[in-house]
């Protein structure tokens, strides 16, 4: 009788986070005259990807604002926009992109050539990308014992994408002349998964910096936070199913409409959100951890795979108070700060730490002028956070900014996190079994184990070269795990 090993294939679901960083800029309009930049943002639009050989391709649209004096002393602001593509490099095969993450860095405005304007921003992209692992397993095979475990292993089930359009209309009780600056943020804060969908609820952070109808040009801030709930469609999603979802791009039209009698403004804001999706089902597969053969000599051929497990999604908030280290001159008045980003986010050791970026905007004899102003923070984030180091960073939002001016410029917000909780498994599979010489026929008519503490009967068979049945009928009485010590026997020629 020969031994004849037999195989069979398994995928082992995965994980890996791509990261690309790259500039993008555009030319401020011609026509716009410049005098003083006050404060500009960029706002990305992430609109395709493609999996290619050796990584991913995103492209997209960045869209930048910009507010400023006029060389007519007057507050303006002007858009503009630049399309990119770019390419995240991967050394594993890659089978589907789940999300897409993005913070732009500092904004920066600066004159080039015939007095003309250049907005730029560093952005860094986080490409969330599943791989699935095609591993061959020993099944069984003639002429092998083989040991079989349960393994709890994740499976994909799928991604999709939606646009989910929200709104949110609210009155101010002046007349705004123009809407200098926006700013835009979203997290989801809970995913479930529904019947054939992922069911994915948010808030969607607005910042509007908007100028007073009257001679003054006072500048007001306004924020508002707004819920939505987005339905991605999935096939096969089940309620008992796990998902995650990320906002990869949300982008506002913003419209105000001034009641002069009444002296109030109506603002209406409309959102595109594209929010992606990802749905998981978890499943025991049977797999053989262990072989012998009573017939020939053997060597196994053990081989490490890594399987992910997504345990969904979740917020965490805190508020920050923050000095700015600024304070104007005596001949200077502070009109107001405009909320930048979140930049240099990171969690170690249990803390979340990173530099609120802002504008303080003044008032002098000579016109206007804004001071970047960066404010480092830091506060713990929750035990089970700090106790494990399976998360992710997936979105960083601040919501309820303000300001106050005392010795110094003092800063307030919220800052909102949203978290994947994931799990990186690691399981040893035998990957292949090399036959070697036949055993020799055992000779000795007794054979003797004396157990070792915590063998189970596998352990016993294996050290013997027998199967169960024989061990137990010579050995009825033994339970197992053995405390050590026991004197097992094994007859033969009978």
């Amino acid at each position: 009788m020969q031994c004849v090993p037999e195989y069979a294939g398994a995928d082992f679901f995965g994980k890996v986070v791509l990261t690309k960083t790259f500039a993008v800029e555009c030319t401020v309009p011609e026509g716009e005259t410049v005098k003083t930049p006050l404060c500009a943002d960029c706002s990305i639009m992430p609109e395709s990807e493609e999996i290619i050989s050796g990584g991913v391709n995103v492209s997209g649209r960045a869209a930048f604002y910009l507010a400023y004096e006029a060389q007519d002393g007057k507050l303006r602001k002007t858009e503009c926009g630049a399309e990119f593509s770019v390419k995240a490099e991967s050394d594993v095969r890659i089978e589907k992109v789940a999300f897409i993450s993005y913070y732009p860095g500092e904004t920066t405005v600066s004159e080039i050539e015939n007095g003309e304007r250049k907005i730029c921003s560093e952005v860094t992209l986080l490409i969330e990308c599943l791989t699935v692992t095609d591993c061959r397993m020993l099944s069984g095979g003639e002429g092998l014992l083989v040991k079989k475990e349960k393994l709890s292993v994740q499976s994909l089930v799928g991604t999709g994408e939606t646009h989910e359009n929200a709104e949110e209309e609210f009155r101010v009780n002046y007349r705004v002349a123009d809407i200098l600056m926006r700013t835009e943020c979203a997290v989801v804060t809970e995913a479930q998964c529904g019947l054939n969908s992922v069911i994915a609820d948010g808030n969607v952070f607005l910042r509007l910096l908007l100028l007073q109808n009257g001679e003054k040009n006072a500048i007001i801030t306004e924020e508002r936070k707004i819920p939505f709930r987005a339905e991605v469609e999935i096939d096969g999603v089940t309620p008992e199913m796990t998902a995650t979802a990320v906002v990869c791009g949300v982008r506002s039209n913003l419209k105000a409409v001034v009641d002069e009698d009444k002296n109030y403004t109506d603002i209406t804001a409309n959102f595109d959100i594209i929010v992606k999706a990802c749905a998981v089902k978890s499943e025991e597969k049977e797999f053989v951890s262990d072989a012998y053969s009573p017939l020939c000599e053997v060597e196994i051929v053990k081989k490490t795979v890594d399987s992910c497990v997504i345990n969904g999604t979740f917020e965490v908030s805190e508020k920050v108070f923050l000095g700015s280290g600024f304070s104007p001159e005596n001949n200077e008045e502070l009109v107001s700060v405009c909320f930048g980003r979140i930049e240099n986010a990171s969690i170690e050791d249990g803390t979340f730490s990173g530099i609120l970026s802002a504008y303080a905007i003044t008032r002098g004899e000579s016109g206007y002028y804004a001071v970047p102003v960066n404010s480092a923070f830091s506060f713990p984030v929750s035990a089970e956070i700090k106790d494990k180091t399976n998360f992710r960073l997936v979105k960083v939002c601040a919501e309820n900014f303000s300001f106050r001016q005392r010795a110094e410029v003092e800063l307030e917000a919220i800052i909102s996190l949203q978290f994947e909780r994931y799990a990186q498994e690691s399981f040893n599979v035998i990957a292949g079994v090399n036959v070697g010489e036949e055993k020799q026929a055992e000779t000795s008519a007794i054979s003797v184990y004396v157990g070792r503490a915590g063998d189970t009967a596998w352990d016993v068979c294996k050290r013997l070269g027998e199967n169960e049945d024989t061990l137990n009928s010579f050995n009825p009485s033994l339970a197992y795990p053995l405390k050590g010590g026991e004197r097992i026997i094994v007859y033969r020629g009978l």
